[in-house]
């Protein structure tokens, strides 16, 4: 895409990772750059990037050597730990790219690590270990491979689900980081479905189910996998997705989804097993096996973080680890399901 091409609201919010309204809302406020054609609203990518660069903040002073890379250990009061923020503090998603994007363009830049897994941090501490300088930023999956193909992160790890292929993460891979040399690793499979009240009240244990009036739904924000899985559910039914009482209040984060549905204020959120087992007042419905993968750019700054990544694909002890961090099961792991 040219950096003058015209891309409509539903293309930017895709592109952000956030909803259509914010795209508006930015735009009537001046903050997103946009002109309109008759009455119909257009945006550039040189725009989209204008106001990305516009959010990201300054350069950050360069961190300490001491113990860093030679030492093999990562000093956690690193200039760039600021930029660790949680799903749950997660309320301008619009932001997320352009926080990668400020670390990145950094002095002594670190590899960006981006996602919002639990794994996503111990990939991080096992680079940091090996003396490869490595921060893991929290975004949804969408948004970590936007910022594979943007160059503002090294690594994404996903659980993205495609119903045309049935398949998880390479799809989204080949659609929204063309042209980028890469490979995706396996890394685990844990089980997603339904938070419900004990007893299931409502007999939530379909996804058409969902469409029922009466049903409230604790909804994830637009790009994290759950979200999309949902999505592309409905989309399997084609149902209206605006029929769900709840679809359209977003919430940011999991545990605030499932603890909506703990403390009976919706009925319904699409939630891991592992959360749900966390939370008191919760059941869980199982509706599908969910992957994590692991997608790395190839290029020559890449070089060093790729030979600690293939190592730590074949190291069964990080493997363990993952594995108990997002409740999840890690046989399989390290596989290469695609490279280019």
């Amino acid at each position: 895409m040219r950096a003058d091409d015209a891309m409509n609201a539903e293309e930017v919010a895709a592109y952000l990772g956030i909803g259509k309204n914010s795209v508006y809302l930015m735009a009537k406020e001046g903050t997103l750059p946009s002109y309109r054609v008759g009455r119909k609203l257009r945006f550039t990518l040189e725009g989209i990037h204008s106001y990305l660069d516009s959010t990201r903040t300054g350069p950050a002073d360069s961190p300490s050597k001491a113990g860093s890379p030679a030492g093999g250990s990562f000093s956690t009061a690193s200039p760039f730990a600021s930029a660790r923020f949680s799903a749950t503090d997660r309320e301008t998603p619009s932001c997320e790219i352009a926080r990668a994007a400020a670390l990145f363009r950094a002095a002594d830049s670190p590899f960006i690590v981006a996602g919002e897994v639990n794994s996503c941090a111990a990939v991080a501490s096992y680079l940091n270990a090996e003396g490869v300088f490595a921060q893991h930023v929290s975004m949804t999956d969408y948004s970590a491979l936007v910022s594979l193909y943007a160059g503002t992160a090294d690594v994404a790890l996903t659980g993205l689900y495609d119903l045309k292929t049935n398949a998880y993460n390479v799809p989204f891979v080949q659609r929204l980081v063309p042209g980028v040399s890469a490979v995706v690793f396996r890394l685990l499979s844990r089980r997603v479905g339904f938070a419900v009240s004990p007893g299931n009240p409502k007999g939530l244990n379909g996804w058409g189910a969902l469409l029922r009036a009466g049903v409230r739904l604790a909804n994830r924000e637009p790009g994290c996998g759950h979200r999309v899985l949902l999505d592309q559910k409905l989309r399997s039914m084609e149902a209206r997705a605006d029929n769900i009482d709840g679809y359209a209040e977003p919430r940011f984060g999991e545990a605030a989804a499932a603890r909506l549905v703990a403390q009976g204020a919706a009925d319904v959120a699409v939630i891991r097993s592992g959360l749900a087992r966390c939370e008191d007042g919760l059941e869980f419905i199982d509706m599908q096996r969910e992957w994590i993968d692991m997608t790395v750019v190839k290029n020559e700054r890449t070089r060093p973080l790729l030979r600690s990544l293939r190592a730590m694909v074949s190291d069964g002890g990080f493997f363990e680890g993952v594995a108990r961090a997002d409740d999840a099961d890690a046989s399989g792991g390290g596989a290469i399901l695609y490279e280019v």
